[in-house]
């Protein structure tokens, strides 16, 4: 197993799980995964799903920042900021349908298909979608997805096929400042398309 700091809650949790296991009467497990189809927990949203993997691959990196050098984070760090970007067009895709009052066109994983549709989107609400900042965002997208065009280098060691990935060498820096870009950029749409709809009475 890896190194851990001391003191912090995992270790906590960990110790604790030792204990329990090696006493005569270790605790059952229950009932720790239950499905809750009311709909009242609000966490059924491209919505939610966009902000709360923005927030994890935060939480990660900041975890990652404290051992730039070591490899373990990095894998599960980059996973979740394609996934959170992923999330974040396809959130941007769903409110300008409904502003344009066409479908989404969000099934699939493609980042740079997504983000040409995305754009595509954007003008046809009546939105800029060529600017500098823009082209910075294009910018990281097309990286990401250069660098893994299926969703899978970051989530496996080879892919379907057995083909095994090269290492990937990461600059921190420059991965948190792509994620919030494009993560920022998505954000916005909602807040630019509330600003042109007519106010309700």
């Amino acid at each position: 197993m890896g190194e851990r700091d001391d003191g912090t809650l995992i270790n906590t949790y960990g110790d604790r799980l030792i204990e329990e296991e090696l006493s005569f009467e270790p605790a059952g497990l229950g009932r720790f995964l239950r499905e809750d189809s009311s709909g009242l927990a609000g966490d059924d949203s491209f919505g939610f799903f966009a902000y709360s993997y923005a927030r994890a691959f935060e939480v990660l990196f900041e975890a990652a920042m404290k051992r730039p050098h070591h490899p373990m984070l990095m894998h599960p760090l980059l996973l979740l900021c394609r996934h959170s970007i992923e999330l974040s067009l396809k959130e941007g895709l769903r409110q300008l349908a409904t502003f344009n009052g066409g479908s989404e066109r969000k099934i699939t994983h493609n980042l740079e298909t997504l983000w040409a549709q995305l754009r595509a989107a954007l003008r046809e609400a009546g939105l800029e979608a060529d600017d500098d900042y823009t082209a910075l965002c294009t910018e990281a997208v097309t990286l990401l997805h250069g660098h893994d065009l299926r969703g899978d280098r970051f989530r496996y060691p080879e892919s379907t096929t057995g083909f095994a990935f090269a290492s990937t060498l990461t600059d921190l820096d420059g991965l948190f400042k792509a994620h919030h870009r494009v993560t920022t950029y998505c954000g916005s749409i909602g807040d630019m398309l509330a600003e042109m709809s007519p106010p309700a009475y």
